[in-house]
């Protein structure tokens, strides 16, 4: 990942979740580091969209193989193993259960 100031070398296994900020895009490990990257979220959905990760609302792309658990309580919330709690974007709810599903076979 090119990050503001360097190349870091990240895993995906590593990333819990990336999270749109302006014209850059804040990564999120497993490990509580932030780096941030010179990219929009945008170019990070199409190239992981068939690794497991998932855009559950404008802002933010999550890596399923993370999620703790979702609360179906006030529409969709996703709990990330981080702790981070994530709102699912009401337009995007059947796509991701459907991924969930598909992706994870439950």
């Amino acid at each position: 990942m090119r990050a503001l100031d360097s190349i870091k070398l990240v895993r995906l296994n590593e990333v819990v979740y990336l999270e749109a900020s302006g014209p850059y895009t804040d990564v999120y490990l497993d490990n509580q580091e932030k780096i941030t990257v010179t990219k929009h979220l945008k170019d990070f959905e199409n190239k992981l969209e068939e690794t497991g990760f998932f855009r559950v609302h404008n802002s933010f792309i999550i890596n399923t193989l993370k999620i703790n658990k979702i609360v179906k309580k006030d529409g969709l919330t996703v709990e990330m193993n981080s702790k981070k709690s994530i709102v699912l974007s009401t337009r995007r709810k059947e796509d991701f259960l459907r991924f969930i599903e598909n992706f994870l076979e439950i």
